[in-house]
């Protein structure tokens, strides 16, 4: 149970750090989060969704039956 806590952490952390670097990219100059597009939301999302699953270890394969 311990491990599974630990390597949740991790994911937890990993989609952290992808959100606030892809908030950071988009936030230059004078862009605030009002000016955000849906579209840049969707990508910042996606790639904290991506970390989240490549650290807690998801894997493509289909359901067992």
């Amino acid at each position: 149970m311990k491990t599974y806590i630990a390597q949740a952490a991790k994911a937890f952390y990993a989609a952290l750090i992808a959100a606030l670097s892809g908030l950071v990219t988009v936030l230059v100059g004078g862009v605030g989060i009002a000016d955000l597009s849906s579209g840049q939301w969707a990508t910042i999302a996606l790639a904290a969704l991506i970390a989240f699953g490549g650290v807690f270890g998801l894997t493509n394969r289909p359901p067992s039956a």
